[in-house]
């Protein structure tokens, strides 16, 4: 029977080169074949189309499988008298498992009465006798040869014979289907290909490379404007709540400057939370200074990031025209120069470029780089000045970061801390020294002096991350030192600027044991409140007090009555600045409990330190 089957096909297909219904058909698969692909949606439209036509049906339709073959959906149909539609219609293998099996190394799925056959009667309560379907010719879609799909042709009534001719035109239909798949595949992939080569992955701006295309473009095809903007404080921000905050703030700013953007204009992201502008149509300088001005404070107003109302400002800096440039690339330095100077002038602010106003980035630049190879170097060291009890007695000391320079010599903090803290530099210069300090400070203690406590200045930046208290202690563990043998230096400033957020922190230093001293205490905007709410160990009377008490008594009734109400908060307190005899004498009788100055013991490297003061 199997071999008569065989043999009875194979004529058909001979005979088929004379049959009207298949030239008929082969007539209608070659004027599809010949149609262009560029328009992938009008292909796939008129294959319904003319598959029903050829075949005579009521019904074609185009069905995508989801991921794990076990649902298919309905993204194409065509319906005689109704056109072409996309319903969305959805079958699953639940509830058809015998049809999904038979689809799986599929040729042909010819069911001549749908209703009955063992492959697709499981659809007949929730598909076919809904729709009227007496029989279907199912032919597979493959994309580079995986099964994706399956393009259905439907015949509505009674059951129906499918022909061999009819079959092989239906294979062919799928495979031309499966070709046009196949190109819309390609060519999508080269659209997302091409725009991953010229748009920014995180937000969808265009890159700097695309930006600086077709602003050599804007300049060479007339007069526009460059604005560039940063994200003031945006290394703090991503610090303080992670790299997600971060990644939607950045992609907040995006969306804004985007909605910004008007005919002709491009917006693009240069780099980690530099964003840039192209202006066109703006006529002179004020219009393009009025348009950065407007775009910033539209920018800026009710950001929510993460379900918080953060206050986010921008540091803008402006290059008015770029018609005199040769090139892009100055246009963007000369904007970027723009932006830097805004932001040191206290973000915030709008800053047109002029001539002139390199200098002091280049100058800024040399530092960086400097600071970095001084740290590959290993020349940032920690130099140590005395902290004495009011009898006289050592009680510690105050670690001081120097710099020793091969060229100029031994830096202070105030030659190069605060570009090493703005470009995120700082913790590379301070952690690398601690574990020494630290190890040493542990070896006084148990040899020469076991009271003696080191005191340690953190930026703001610093101390407010969340990761913060945890490796002080670890490197403290590692070393051997306790940590009640520590004090955390911070100013009032620095310390209340976030305060919510830098509350946990605080708590944790102190639960853990290490003291937390409020630095220059009385310049700053502490309230007796936050003294009595924080967790202070001591605070620190600042030199500018200490400088003048002696010879303008207002300053001395100053002095005394912050110790009296550190006392009564049962805070230690430290006066730092001493350069007088007669300074110290005030303070020891005002029971000032430690002091610190020129007069005691200046900063000097901890093998000097310990010749002078643990003989």
């Amino acid at each position: 029977m199997s071999q008569g089957n065989v043999v009875q096909i194979s004529a058909d297909v001979v005979s088929m080169d004379t049959d009207p219904h298949w030239m008929r058909l082969r007539d209608a698969l070659l004027t599809l074949a010949c149609t262009p692909f560029h328009d992938a949606e009008a292909v796939r439209k008129r294959l319904l189309i003319t598959a029903a036509e050829a075949l005579e049906v009521d019904r074609v339709s185009l069905w995508l499988f989801e991921p794990g073959l076990s649902t298919i959906v309905c993204v194409a149909i065509y319906e005689s008298g109704k056109g072409v539609s996309h319903p969305g219609t959805r079958l699953s293998a639940v509830a058809a498992p015998d049809y999904f099996q038979s689809l799986q190394g599929l040729l042909t799925l010819a069911a001549a009465d749908a209703l009955v056959d063992p492959r697709t009667r499981q659809l007949s309560d929730d598909y076919l006798k809904p729709l009227g379907i007496g029989a279907m010719l199912d032919v597979p879609v493959r994309q580079f040869g995986e099964l994706i799909g399956i393009l259905c042709h439907e015949h509505t009534g009674s059951p129906r014979e499918w022909l061999v001719t009819e079959r092989v035109f239906a294979a062919a239909i799928g495979a031309l289907c499966s070709q046009v798949m196949e190109f819309e595949k390609l060519r999508r992939s080269e659209r997302e290909r091409q725009h991953a080569l010229f748009h920014d992955q995180l937000t969808g701006l265009a890159n700097r490379a695309l930006f600086l295309e077709r602003l050599d473009s804007a300049r060479k095809d007339g007069d526009a404007a460059l604005l560039v903007l940063d994200v003031d404080g945006f290394g703090e921000f991503a610090k303080a709540f992670g790299p997600a905050f971060g990644d939607q703030l950045l992609r907040e700013t995006a969306l804004r400057l985007e909605q910004g953007v008007r005919r002709g204009e491009l917006a693009g992201r240069m780099g980690n939370d530099e964003f840039a502008l192209l202006l066109v149509g703006e006529r002179g300088v004020m219009d393009a200074v009025q348009r950065a001005t407007d775009l910033r404070a539209k920018m800026q107003a009710g950001m929510i990031i993460d379900g918080q109302d953060v206050r986010v400002r921008f540091s803008i800096g402006l290059v008015p025209s770029i018609r005199h440039y040769e090139s892009a690339q100055d246009i963007l330095r000369d904007a970027e120069i723009a932006q830097n100077s805004a932001a040191r002038a206290g973000r915030d602010f709008v800053q047109i470029f002029e001539s002139g106003m390199e200098e002091p980035i280049r100058r800024r630049l040399e530092l960086e780089a400097d600071i970095r190879r001084a740290i590959e170097a290993s020349e940032f060291v920690f130099h140590l000045q005395p902290i004495f009890s009011r009898d006289g007695k050592l009680d510690g000391a105050e670690a001081l970061i120097r710099w020793e320079h091969p060229r100029r010599g031994l830096l202070l903090p105030s030659d190069f801390l605060q570009v090493a803290e703005d470009s995120g530099l700082l913790s590379l210069v301070q952690w690398p020294l601690l574990g020494d300090l630290f190890g040493q400070v542990a070896r006084w203690r148990s040899a020469k002096c076991p009271r003696f406590a080191i005191a340690i200045n953190f930026s703001s930046v610093q101390f407010t991350l969340a990761g913060f208290p945890d490796q002080l202690l670890a490197v403290a563990l590692r070393a051997g030192l306790p940590a009640d043998a520590i004090s955390v230096e911070v100013t009032e400033n620095s310390l209340l600027t976030n305060q919510e957020r830098d509350l946990s922190v605080i708590h944790r230093l102190a639960s853990a044991g290490i003291g937390l001293s409020l630095d220059d205490f009385g310049t700053g905007y502490a309230s007796i409140t936050h003294l009595a709410q924080l967790p202070l160990s001591t605070v620190k009377i600042d030199r500018s007090f200490v400088s003048r008490a002696v010879d303008d008594p207002r300053y001395g009734a100053i002095i005394e009555t912050l110790i009296r109400l550190a006392h009564n908060l049962s805070l230690g307190v430290v006066a730092e600045g001493i350069e007088t005899p007669a300074q110290l004498r005030m303070l020891s009788d005002g029971e000032c409990d430690q002091m610190q100055g020129f007069h005691l013991g200046r900063p000097v490297s901890i093998a000097e330190f310990e010749s002078c003061w643990l003989r």
